[in-house]
């Protein structure tokens, strides 16, 4: 086992290189004090003037293209087009809703099952603790409260179902 000092003697060649060759020769000790003073770290110099911004922002509000409303909306029907929506609602929704509770249906449409899937995305963005919040008189949404009552939401949303339990043998 080698315990000699070489490798602390590299040490001091990487600490060396950082200061200027201004001198070719003399005492080595005066190098090492100009060293140490050349590369004394130094604090920020604050200066006093006036603010200005970098950048105006523009207070016009950014103008809503209507054909880029379009192309999401496009994009959307094209994972779920209406006959989706009739399907769930006409075939599904409604049928499982009459198996469920005595013979009475909910009477749900395409139009009805697109509204609750809206109303299910936007709470999804806005997050209130409650899904009963949506429609209180202190915090209500008005474009959830004035799509869909409180009570026919959450009878739709009970009801909602994608397949025949009667052709799965699941019984909810």
């Amino acid at each position: 086992m080698d315990l000699s000092d070489e490798d602390d003697d590299l040490d001091d060649l990487d600490d060396s290189s950082e200061c200027s060759d201004s001198s070719t020769g003399g005492d080595d000790n005066e190098d090492d004090t100009q060293c140490s003073r050349e590369f004394q770290p130094r604090g920020p110099i604050w200066k006093v003037a006036d603010f200005s911004p970098r950048c105006t922002l523009d207070t016009t509000p950014p103008q809503v293209h209507s054909n880029r409303l379009c192309l999401r909306f496009a994009y959307f029907t094209k994972y779920f087009p209406e006959t989706f929506w009739k399907l769930c609602a006409e075939e599904e929704t409604n049928l499982y809703s009459v198996q469920t509770r005595a013979h009475r249906s909910v009477r749900t449409s395409a139009s009805e099952m697109t509204k609750l899937a809206g109303i299910h995305l936007l709470m999804g963005l806005l997050a209130l603790p409650r899904a009963r919040l949506y429609w209180s008189r202190i915090s209500a949404i008005p474009l959830v409260a004035e799509n869909k009552t409180r009570d026919q939401f959450f009878d739709l949303r009970g009801m909602l179902h994608f397949v025949d339990i009667t052709q799965t043998g699941i019984t909810n």
